[in-house]
C-alpha cells in the first residue's frame, strides 16, 4: 500500500525550529503540505515559516511548549482555525475543556 498523498494536507511539526524538526518541515513544505509549525523560540519559528513559504507551502507559526497543556491546545486551536475555519477553532477549545473534566 502506498503512503497517502502529501500534496494539499495539513502537517504539524513539533520542535520545528531546528534539526530534524526543521528539516521535516522544508521536506514538507517542497511536498506541498500545510504546515503548522511549532517550538519554543518565536524568531526561529518565522525563519523556518519564511523557509517553507519560499518553497511554495502555506505555513503559520505557533510558538509552543509540548510540555504546557494549555499551549498545546493553542496550537490545537491555532491549527483547526488557520485550516478549517474559526467554528473548527472553537471545536478545538471545546475538546480541550471536555478533556479536562474527566476524572
Amino acid at each position: 500500500m502506498s503512503p497517502p498523498p502529501v500534496r494539499g494536507s495539513v502537517v504539524v511539526i513539533t520542535g520545528a525550529s531546528s534539526g530534524i524538526g526543521r528539516a521535516a518541515a522544508a521536506t514538507f513544505a517542497r511536498e506541498g503540505a500545510n504546515l503548522v509549525l511549532a517550538a519554543r523560540d518565536a524568531g526561529a519559528l518565522a525563519d523556518a515559516v519564511a523557509q517553507c513559504e519560499a518553497e511554495g507551502a502555506r505555513a503559520i507559526a505557533v510558538p509552543t511548549d509540548v510540555a504546557d497543556g494549555e499551549a498545546v491546545e493553542r496550537l490545537a486551536g491555532e491549527l483547526a482555525c488557520a485550516f478549517f475555519g474559526a467554528a473548527a477553532g472553537g471545536m478545538a477549545g471545546l475538546i480541550g475543556q471536555t478533556k479536562r473534566l474527566e476524572p
